[in-house]
């Protein structure tokens, strides 16, 4: 695909967002092995992480939901190890954050 701009969204988007912004596992993976002859397009990666402020309520915006129950996270406080585990479905060992 030519001309083309990837954005991988994180855990807080997709809260925000309530999932209609979706929130992937991120994976960097090196191009195949070239053969000879063979030239892949040069990949340019830029990173940015932004995290709210620890005294933040996180819940779905106005807008991405119809009726309350319709939101698919509780609102809460501000917490990124347990939010990243909420939306991921995974269990969080003691002392992890």
């Amino acid at each position: 695909m030519e001309d083309v701009v990837v954005f991988n969204v994180g855990d807080l988007l997709a809260r925000w967002s309530n999932d209609t912004i979706r929130s992937t596992v991120h994976q960097v993976v090196q191009p195949p092995v070239q053969s000879e002859g063979e030239v892949w397009p040069a990949r340019l990666s830029k990173a940015f992480s932004a995290h709210a402020n620890q005294d933040t309520f996180i819940e779905a915006i106005p807008g991405t939901f119809g009726v309350e129950s319709e939101k698919r996270y509780e609102g809460r406080d501000y917490e990124w190890g347990v939010l990243f585990a909420e939306v991921k479905g995974y269990t969080l060992s003691s002392g992890w954050q």
